[in-house]
């Protein structure tokens, strides 16, 4: 199965690591405008953030998902869902 026909679009907040704290406020907000952008323009069904420092640290799933009305793929959650879609091959 080819991932890539699954992903809907990846997006920047557009700050670095050590920028983010101090940007907090417009980094959530790109945050949500890019995932209801990829949601609305490329059909997205869930979010999948690809760092804990944004998500769940600075902006917490269950928030961000209210805000987008699709689900929010936590963290922890998405190490487990990985592993058990592709295991390592022995």
């Amino acid at each position: 199965m080819e991932m890539e026909s699954k992903i809907a679009g990846i997006r920047s907040v557009g700050f670095s690591l050590p920028d983010i704290a101090a940007n907090r406020d417009e980094m959530v907000q790109n945050f949500v405008s890019h995932a209801r952008a990829l949601i609305d323009e490329g059909g997205a069904e869930v979010i999948i953030p690809m760092g804990i420092t944004q998500c769940p640290v600075h902006i917490k799933p269950d928030w961000l998902q209210e805000q987008l009305g699709v689900p929010v793929v936590k963290a922890s959650a998405r190490r487990f869902a990985w592993r058990r879609c592709w295991p390592a091959s022995a």
